[in-house]
């Protein structure tokens, strides 16, 4: 009978732990899921460059990582 007890109670509670990690894994997948990656620009203003090297860049792109 105690055996029994003693085994029920580590099932129980074994069970409990496995909710707890499957709750937690869910968070962070959701949090992975709505990430996203923001690029941001080397420099503040264009102007700041040499006209002429300026105007060898390409336009400025925008970087968003969904998964």
């Amino acid at each position: 009978g105690a055996l029994i007890v003693y085994f029920a109670y580590q099932l129980n509670h074994t069970v409990a732990r496995m909710r707890k990690i499957n709750i937690l894994s869910q968070l962070i997948w959701f949090g992975l899921a709505s990430a996203q990656v923001i690029k941001l620009p080397l420099m503040r203003r264009i102007n700041d460059l040499d006209d002429e090297f300026a105007a060898a860049l390409s336009a400025a792109q925008k970087y968003t990582l969904t998964l």
